[in-house]
């Protein structure tokens, strides 16, 4: 007696969730790294937004002083620069966690 099981409908769902988690921690990401932006003004915050293809996991700024606020941003607590690489330092076990749950998976350290 054989037991044959058949994967092919969960391996043709594997890139659709791949999408899903990428897109729903990039997103999350964005919004966490609000406390981290320098401000001048809100334009930088609101310029913010997750690749028009979220799945790809890049997350832009399009404000005309992105790139420089981006590099040369003295730090005042939490806000400075390079506050993407800095947010997801300080959120990335609260993000994955999350992002895992919504999945119905679990993420453990």
């Amino acid at each position: 007696m054989k037991a044959i099981t058949d994967f092919r409908g969960v391996y043709q769902k594997i890139p659709i969730i791949k999408k899903q988690i990428v897109a729903d921690a990039s997103t999350q990401l964005l919004q966490k790294c609000d406390p981290y932006l320098p401000e001048l003004s809100k334009r930088l915050k609101e310029s913010g937004h997750a690749y028009s293809k979220p799945e790809q996991g890049q997350l832009v700024w399009v404000a005309p002083y992105a790139v420089m606020r981006w590099h040369h941003a003295k730090h005042r607590g939490l806000k400075g620069s390079k506050w993407a690489f800095r947010s997801w330092y300080d959120c990335k076990h609260q993000i994955l966690s999350s992002t895992a749950q919504k999945v119905g998976g679990k993420y453990v350290l």
